[in-house]
């Protein structure tokens, strides 16, 4: 689909569909190559133009409690798989503009280093960082699993140790209680699904679209920003979704 096409939809569905909640889905934030990376100073220009155009920025774990009928121009901010760049690069954008964000991050690659498709070697996390993060009450931190597994590929028992072992990993390191998960890959089932209801009261895929009620919290629709996304699609994209 062209760009010009996309934008003639993007506009036209802006018109159409009653307000809802967008939750953004980010990975990396930095001057690399990587497809699910944005640049620092355009994640700067996404941030800035959801302040002036009086978005409110909200925390994932809000929805909880909201009243999806009176919400309006709402946003949420989560980032996957919790790389340093989070810290260097996000943590201090937010800060400036006082915008609340969750991480999922798998615990067993905390600290580590990964060679991304590109061949970029990033690094995750750190314990020290993902601690310095909390503490600013800012950020908050989600599951995205143990060793970021498919999990429909896993026995039943595996996919349980996979969310067990990683919230109790991020309680301690955080000493905050972690209701929230993001399946690796969006990759889940109905076995996983219900197995993650034991643990966690969020669980992000990455469907695209609003969120309007309570009940998609377990499957909650999320909408990728990207090196593919122009500012021109954010625009729309923060109101209506992904198309």
């Amino acid at each position: 689909m062209s760009s010009l096409i996309k934008s003639a939809i993007y506009k036209f569905l802006s018109f159409l569909k009653p307000g809802g909640i967008v939750v953004l889905m980010y990975h990396s934030v930095a001057d690399n190559d990587e497809f699910f990376t944005v640049k620092p100073e355009e994640f700067e220009r996404q941030m800035r133009f959801l302040k002036k155009n009086n978005f409110e920025v909200t925390g994932l774990e809000e929805l909880i409690n909201l009243d999806f009928e009176s919400a309006k121009n709402k946003v949420i901010l989560t980032f996957d798989d919790g790389y340093e760049d989070n810290f260097l690069n996000v943590f201090p954008i937010l800060k400036k503009y006082n915008f609340p964000a969750t991480i999922f991050i798998s615990t067993d690659l905390i600290g580590k280093e990964i060679i991304a498709r590109k061949g970029t070697k990033m690094k995750i996390l750190s314990e020290s960082q993902i601690q310095e993060m909390t503490k600013s009450d800012i950020i908050k931190f989600g599951s995205h699993s143990h060793r970021h597994l498919k999990l429909s590929k896993l026995s039943e028992a595996e996919i349980e140790r996979e969310l067990k072992t990683s919230k109790e990993i991020l309680e301690k390191i955080t000493g905050q209680k972690i209701i929230s998960l993001a399946y690796p890959y969006g990759n889940y089932d109905e076995r996983v699904k219900n197995i993650a209801t034991k643990f966690f009261e969020i669980s992000a895929t990455i469907l695209k679209g609003q969120v309007k009620n309570k009940n998609q919290l377990l499957e909650l629709p999320r909408n990728s920003i990207d090196s593919k996304v122009s500012f021109g699609h954010f625009k729309y994209i923060v109101k209506i979704g992904r198309i």
